[in-house]
């Protein structure tokens, strides 16, 4: 779909008191969330849509390394560090207002790189809401050690959100310093045998050079 430079280039005039949904363009496509989120907000790297219940949901892993500079006044030198900044974030749609609005972002993955929605029956006969989060890991120091991991959410029908279910186990690192390796991809697929499994492409970034 080609998109005319004058609708991407037109300014959104925001008014006192109002909403991000008040003025957000009503016109598709459109931006998630209007333009007072965080700035990492504008690197997404992956999405998946999913219904719960009949209630549509968008689910967007995204993150982005932000600069922070630091500043020392005994040595009158500042110093320049680079973090993971990020989370996955869930929108739901709203019918009333036509847009999809943001009702959770997770605190556990600052390096969001991919996600996905699966579902898993449970005894009832209904299913279980699952999303996995896969964590870059560029080689640095991280505590706590989030980075490179894939974290799972089960969806709590008590407070309409999901919470963090478990994390995957990387295994042995001996091989790789005991550094977490970078979570670039993962994968939901079930077996013949009603088997349920997930498949993690891994990454290992020795300094800037990939390995």
């Amino acid at each position: 779909t080609l998109i005319p430079a004058s609708v991407l280039s037109a300014p959104i005039t925001v008014a006192k008191g109002l909403t991000p949904e008040d003025y957000l363009p009503t016109e598709y496509p459109m931006r998630l969330g209007g333009s007072i989120h965080p700035t990492w907000h504008l690197t997404s790297r992956d999405s998946k849509s999913f219904e719960i219940s009949g209630e549509h949901y968008l689910a967007v892993a995204a993150s982005d390394k932000m600069r922070t500079i630091s500043l020392n006044m005994s040595l009158s030198n500042a110093t320049c560090d680079q973090t993971w900044v990020g989370g996955a974030v869930i929108y739901k749609w709203n019918k009333l207002k036509g847009l999809f609005v943001e009702i959770q972002s997770t605190r556990h993955d600052p390096a969001a790189n991919s996600i996905i929605h699966f579902e898993i029956p449970d005894r009832t006969g209904g299913n279980f809401h699952f999303i996995a989060v896969a964590n870059a890991f560029n080689g640095e120091s991280v505590e706590p050690a989030l980075l490179g991991t894939v974290n799972i959410y089960r969806w709590s029908a008590a407070t309409n959100k999901f919470v963090l279910y478990h994390t995957l186990d990387q295994g042995d690192l001996s091989g790789h310093d005991g550094k977490p390796l970078s979570a670039e991809a993962v994968e939901y697929f079930k077996l013949q045998d009603g088997s349920h499994c997930l498949a993690v492409a891994h990454f290992e970034s020795c300094s800037h050079d990939h390995a």
